[in-house]
């Protein structure tokens, strides 16, 4: 039987596991499921081929008892940590599979992993990965009937659903609550709208956001997300006049979530600051320009409801007692914006593919939108687990043929898992009109 190993059971790996623990015997696989808290997994122990292995720090040795022995490693740790648990994939010559974009680190291992015959697949997940299926997938659609494509706009967001929406910021964690503070601090940020190229600070990056209308009703901020000039390469166009990639958030989040960050909020630069002792609002006073109900009263109504909502005036004692600015927001946001368990999250991913054909001009307007069915198997796990579950039987099965450090874009990879995908609800709507 061949090994597979996932490393971390936090909230996007639920619907992975549970797919491939249902079908680990039709798949011929030991599955082995390293992380710090294996708890939430208590219903699976004592399964026949089902390993649960608890860690102490979570340190990148730990895992190499288990990727020595596996013919395939997935990594759901958080971005940075995928590099090295790629290098020890790299010396046992195990395959590869994250959710993550790819760092120039990874790119840096293209040579050694194809001479070792091996794949690396990242960024196949919800955002990215399943953009990338549905986008490869849309233009080789347009390009087959003779369309040349102009413009390409993709927003996606992992967002609360309407029925348990209860709070000022329309907003709760679904996923890494870490990845979502630091969120525009990855690297330029870069697009091109209407022919021109844009560039955007973090300090500017959520006060530049823009309110995107869906034909369906629905109403967005979205700001801009990382480099998105890179994908004209990766995707095989060229000259387009609008190139976008961007997060989504209901309308009114950016507003407030920017003067978080120009105030230095999010800022994960000087760790372990002594915050023992101090309240919510004490933590907030640092930060602030004056006294902090002065600057509250100065903001717009709506404004002054999210900050007071997340403890601006909030005597409550702060859970972490030393960190960085973006460690101490993280913990408070973590109390403020959780999943109850009755809660289910929302995911939406829409885009917009502008083209020619025969003289006339056309929009795709291209949209998935999905609801959690609890707070434990939610929308956002199911969307980022199951790309991942599908392609590990691609892998399994040898039906993957390139080799190397990989995006889901290669036909082999993309059709596939899209039909399977269809088969279990993530499907998108596409309208057409001419423009």
């Amino acid at each position: 039987m061949k090994q597979v190993l996932i490393i971390g059971a936090g909230k996007s790996s639920s619907c992975l596991i549970k797919h491939l623990i249902e079908n680990r015997v039709l798949l011929g696989i030991t599955l082995t499921i390293v992380d710090i808290n294996t708890r939430p997994l208590h219903a699976y122990v004592g399964l026949e081929n089902v390993h649960l292995v608890e860690i102490g720090s979570g340190d990148i040795k730990e895992y190499e008892p288990y990727i020595s022995k596996s013919f395939l490693t997935i990594s759901m740790l958080p971005a940075f940590m995928h590099i090295e648990v790629a290098r020890l994939c790299l010396l046992y010559n195990s395959h590869l599979i994250t959710p993550s974009y790819i760092s120039t680190e990874m790119q840096a291992l293209e040579g050694e992993v194809k001479a070792k015959q091996l794949i690396f697949l990242n960024e196949l997940g919800f955002d990215p990965g399943i953009d990338h299926l549905t986008t490869m997938k849309t233009y080789y659609d347009i390009v087959a009937k003779g369309g040349r494509l102009t413009s390409y706009r993709s927003y996606a967001g992992g967002l609360v659903a309407p029925g348990s929406d209860d709070n000022p910021w329309h907003y709760k964690f679904s996923w890494n609550p870490r990845n979502v503070i630091l969120a525009g601090q990855g690297g330029e940020i870069k697009y091109r709208k209407d022919g021109k190229e844009e560039t955007l600070t973090y300090q500017n990056l959520f006060s530049k956001n823009e309110i995107l209308k869906l034909s369906q009703g629905h109403v967005f901020d979205a700001y801009a997300n990382r480099d998105s000039l890179k994908y004209e390469k990766l995707y095989g166009w060229e000259n387009l006049d609008t190139l976008l990639r961007g997060t989504l958030r209901i309308h009114g989040f950016c507003e407030a979530w920017s003067i978080l960050v120009n105030l230095g909020l999010t800022d994960d630069s000087i760790k372990n600051k002594p915050y023992s002792g101090k309240t919510y609002a004490e933590f907030y006073e640092e930060f602030l320009p004056g006294m902090a109900e002065d600057f509250i009263k100065s903001q717009t109504p709506l404004v002054q409801e999210k900050l007071n909502f997340i403890g601006f005036t909030d005597k409550k004692s702060i859970v972490e007692k030393n960190g960085s600015a973006a460690e101490i927001l993280q913990s408070i946001l973590v109390d403020k914006w959780k999943l109850k368990p009755e809660d289910r999250d929302w995911v939406v991913m829409v885009h917009f593919f502008r083209y020619t054909l025969h003289g006339k001009n056309f929009e795709i307007e291209s949209y998935f939108s999905l609801e959690g069915e609890t707070s434990t198997y939610t929308a956002m796990s199911k969307t980022v687990g199951m790309p991942i579950a599908f392609a590990t039987e691609l892998i399994l099965h040898d039906k993957i043929k390139a080799r190397g450090v990989l995006m889901p874009t290669e036909r082999d990879i993309y059709l596939p898992i899209l039909k399977r995908l269809a088969e279990i609800g993530i499907e998108f709507i596409d309208t057409i009109k001419e423009i």
